[in-house]
């Protein structure tokens, strides 16, 4: 019994010197694009634990006033991501303050990351969401679309920010094939620096 006991001890102690031994992720690079009302930071990373992996964006204008807080979770298993940071105003200047963490440490607050101003081109003419519709159908995401301006793209993104398919729309009913598991993407339209229609579009 005392041998028993004495063996569990040992374990526990490896496994909180395990878990207090952990080092938060770490940032390796990162990139931006940066939109009049949206944008995305491209982030590469290492993580230092298995499970998934916390980043957090703020958003400063001025000192101190945080206008975005957002958590989002990313895989161990992966070392790239692309975030979605939406909305926000166009024509203004932002601070954008980074963190990475795991379950067993947070890494120091990045701040800033850097700083920025959106877009402050003129906004392309109104386009309706009635203009659009999509649908999911196996692996192809179907856009029925109208009266937009040219140069106008698609893109689709998994939950986790990550872009996994893109195309230009050139006609009236636009497919892009995803050949990826069945799941919850989202689907972005965009013409320019202008976002026209967001939209979730399920796969199954």
């Amino acid at each position: 019994m005392k041998k028993h006991f004495t063996t569990t001890l040992v374990l526990i102690i490896f496994s909180v010197a395990g878990c207090l031994g952990q080092l938060p992720p770490t940032l390796n690079s990162y990139a931006d694009s940066i939109y009049a009302t949206d944008g995305y930071l491209y982030v590469t990373y290492t993580a230092n634990d298995t499970g998934t992996i916390r980043a957090q964006i703020q958003l400063e204008q001025g000192t101190g006033n945080v206008t975005y807080d957002s958590v989002y979770t990313l895989s161990a298993d992966s070392s790239y991501a692309a975030l979605h940071i939406t909305p926000m105003y166009s024509c203004t200047n932002y601070n954008l303050l980074f963190n990475l963490s795991n379950a067993h440490a947070y890494g120091a607050v990045i701040n800033p990351l850097f700083s920025f101003k959106t877009d402050c081109s003129a906004d392309i003419a109104a386009t309706s969401p009635a203009n659009f519709y999509v649908a999911g159908n196996g692996g192809t995401v179907e856009l029925y679309s109208r009266d937009l301006p040219e140069n106008t793209h698609a893109e689709i993104f998994d939950l986790t920010g990550r872009l996994v398919a893109a195309v230009s729309i050139t006609q009236q009913i636009q497919q892009l094939q995803l050949n990826r598991a069945n799941g919850i993407y989202l689907l972005r339209v965009v013409a320019g620096s202008q976002t026209l229609y967001v939209s979730k579009v399920a796969l199954f």
